[in-house]
């Protein structure tokens, strides 16, 4: 019986031991939540101790603690979401930073303005020349809290020599602001579609297929490299900036999404975008993928070879698709060029490009091509533009592309780009499992025709067949696709540094 008593004795006291470190340490940790140690709720300070119930005090300080905790835990997604960006590369500014910065935004600084956001020119303390994007308020504010949301995550994580870089940003009340590195010269559709002709004049020829392909690579980044792709939606001259050094910059993510791995599992969105540029199958269908993104680039193309608005009313066919894309066909290329710059001795490039053209802004997204195919027929235009041989796979100066710790697998990759004809559903496996280079860091400048070889070789069924068609059309539009069947295929594999760094 004592041994029975004296056991019952040592489980109590080992109970209100336990019990008492577990109080002392709940307290504890109470009193390190990231809430201030003297919170007043309902106008009494949760410190103050009455002498005559001093126990009952404790309690109510206790509950009062614990109620300020879980105002704190109550906080809004959105503020996790800008914790998790302040850890990320994009700087956080006060708005009275980026107000001095842009004199108050003028309108003297004010270089651009857009359906939803406007753009000012400014000057941080350090001297940096930044441009600020400032969102219009609008009676809608969730929409444009949302596009601002999309933005800054997207370019927050991607980067590539041909994306806007996106510095930091500002989220004070109703005020969201994006600062940007500023691009000394303006957009291409002011350089194309401004008032000053000396703008236009700056854009020779090979400086026009340079942005081409520059913008080509920034977009196949996305749509290639970015695990999961990324969908634009909203591609067009006025969103490819011009740096100092007339290298284009794919801008404007606010409409952006995050696409499906496989092409053949479209998204079902509600269409956006820009009319004259929007996919007609996105648009009637609501099916969303890269392929989307590869129309828009086609009227960008044909735009940069007409130096005509996409949709000009003041012509007779004032939709630049349905007036430029019969003329290629028929072989008559010199009526769609540019009448402000004299046409180059040799247009065999440029017949390539138009050709690329039409297969981008064909009506069903299956029967575009990639826009990895897409890049490779620009470099290898931009190459026999400058003087090189048709059949060489050029190397432009070196991009280095971070962003990504992923090893991208070309099949994984190519389910989304790759063009589903029925040929190229033939295509041998050895060919689709090939790999993207699997780095931190990519040099798609060194890597570009290893990469590029089994997505050239892809479209060579579909190009004979359409050299087929050509031929009942006339020997002039035969001409045309017989020199992009020839582009598409496997390159040299010598390659020579043949374009300089100036571009």
């Amino acid at each position: 019986m004592p041994i029975f008593i004296a056991e019952l004795v040592f489980a109590v006291a080992l109970v209100s031991s336990v019990s008492l470190v577990a109080c002392l340490y709940v307290r504890y940790k109470l009193r390190r939540c990231h809430c201030p140690a003297t919170t007043t709720i309902g106008g009494e300070d949760s410190k103050i101790s009455n002498n005559n119930d001093e126990e009952d005090n404790n309690n109510n300080n206790n509950n009062n603690n614990i109620r300020v905790c879980s105002v704190q835990k109550e906080t809004p997604k959105t503020r996790h979401d800008l914790e998790e960006l302040k850890i990320s590369r994009a700087r956080v500014f006060s708005y009275g930073d980026l107000e001095r910065a842009t004199g108050g935004f003028s309108e003297e600084s004010q270089v651009g303005r857009g359906s939803f956001s406007c753009v000012f020119k400014g000057v941080l303390k350090d001297g940096t020349v930044v441009a600020v994007k400032r969102a219009i308020v609008a009676p809608d504010l969730k929409k444009n809290s949302k596009e601002f949301r999309t933005e800054l995550d997207l370019l927050s994580r991607l980067n590539h020599a041909h994306l806007l870089n996106l510095l930091g940003f500002c989220e004070e009340g109703g005020e969201r602001l994006l600062v940007y590195e500023f691009m000394a010269h303006g957009s291409l559709h002011q350089h194309l579609h401004g008032k000053d002709p000396k703008l236009k004049e700056q854009l020779d020829w090979i400086r026009r297929v340079t942005i081409a392909v520059q913008a080509a690579r920034g977009i196949e980044y996305l749509h290639g490299y970015a695990c999961p792709p990324v969908i634009h939606r909203d591609i067009k001259s006025s969103n490819i900036l011009i740096d100092e050094e007339h290298n284009a910059r794919v801008a404007d993510f606010g409409l952006s999404l995050l696409g499906p791995a496989d092409s053949s599992s479209p998204l079902s969105e509600l269409p956006a975008g820009t009319l004259g540029y929007l996919d007609p199958e996105y648009y009637r269908l609501h099916y969303l993928t890269t392929k989307s993104d590869v129309y828009s680039f086609g009227v960008l193309l044909l735009e940069i070879l007409s130096g005509r608005k996409a949709i000009d009313m003041q012509y007779e066919e004032g939709n630049i698709v349905e007036w430029a894309v019969p003329l290629i066909r028929a072989g008559d290329i010199a009526a769609v060029l540019d009448p402000a710059l004299k046409p180059p001795a040799d247009l065999e490039a440029l017949k390539r490009i138009a050709a690329m053209a039409c297969k981008c802004v064909k009506m069903r997204g299956k029967e575009r091509p990639s826009m990895d195919k897409v890049t490779t027929v620009l470099e290898r235009a931009l190459a026999l533009l400058m003087g090189s041989p048709c059949n060489e796979q050029p190397i432009l100066p070196t991009e280095v592309v971070l962003g990504s710790s992923r090893l991208h697998k070309k099949a994984s990759q190519r389910s989304s780009n790759r063009s589903c004809s029925e040929n190229d559903m033939a295509e041998s496996e050895d060919q689709r499992f090939e790999f993207r280079a699997p780095s931190w860091i990519t040099f798609p400048s060194v890597a570009s025709s290893q990469r590029r070889k089994s997505s050239a070789s892809d479209g060579d069924a579909e190009l004979k067949n359409l050299e087929g068609k050509s031929n009942q059309a006339g020997n002039a539009a035969c001409d045309g696709l017989r020199c992009l069947e020839e582009e598409i295929g496997p390159a040299s594999p010598r390659e020579d540094l043949f374009l300089q760094h100036n571009f």
